[in-house]
């Protein structure tokens, strides 16, 4: 099997539910240069070697992850949520771990994502360092640096932190308006609450918090915490 050195954070898969029907390309904007600009599925939300782990040990692919994603957790995760669409009623308790696995690890690989977790640990350190004397001599004449291979790490501490919440929310597909349809980002996965105003966001345990998740350009998956 083949490894792209140019991985995608949102699937190409998921990606062309969102495609032109005519053209095949995804209409795309960018709010850094404020300019839209067509491009295929393939070319968008990529970043070279973005899994590729170089320090992994000998004998250990250094690309398993991005295997991982592109060959079990996507594949399977986007075949449950067309069933959610398809066959609601055929969907079983297996369907539905994998779209919250799906979910889950969508949410935590996106850069956006990556870089918050990096700032978080920075902070962290920091706080910790202030406690002692010693640590605020180091922070006077050092920096804290957090290396990108944290980004992993993150995923890896996360994974299965999102799951007891995702697994108590009540789901709801929408179905776009006719002549209307759903847009997706470069961070799919989104979490709203009205108490929050943007930039700031929710945490999925604090009550009225909603998981907003396009399926594809027809569909939008819309769960709401409850307590039970």
């Amino acid at each position: 099997m083949s490894t792209p050195k140019r991985h995608h954070f949102v699937p190409e898969a998921y990606l062309r539910g969102f495609v032109d029907d005519n053209s095949g390309f995804l209409n795309v904007y960018s709010k850094r240069s404020n300019m839209w600009r067509k491009q295929k599925p393939k070319q968008v939300m990529v970043r070279n070697k973005y899994y590729h782990q170089e320090w992994a040990p000998e004998g250990v692919d250094k690309n398993i992850l991005e295997k991982f994603l592109g060959s079990e957790v996507e594949p399977r995760g986007l075949s449950a949520l067309q069933k959610l669409i398809d066959m609601p009623e055929a969907l079983d308790a297996n369907d539905t771990a994998e779209i919250i696995t799906y979910l889950q690890l969508q949410r935590l690989r996106v850069p956006r994502q990556a870089d918050m977790a990096k700032i978080l640990a920075k902070r962290f350190i920091a706080s910790d360092l202030l406690k002692t004397p010693e640590g605020r001599d180091v922070l006077k004449h050092s920096d804290i640096v957090v290396k990108d291979s944290f980004r992993i790490e993150f995923m890896s501490m996360m994974h299965g932190e999102l799951s007891p919440y995702f697994s108590r929310m009540n789901w709801d597909v929408i179905s776009a308006e006719e002549g209307s349809s759903f847009i997706t980002t470069d961070s799919p996965v989104t979490f709203f609450n009205v108490d929050f105003k943007p930039p700031a966001e929710p945490g999925a345990a604090l009550y009225g918090t909603i998981v907003l998740f396009p399926i594809n350009k027809h569909f939008d998956l819309a769960p709401e915490f409850r307590i039970s």
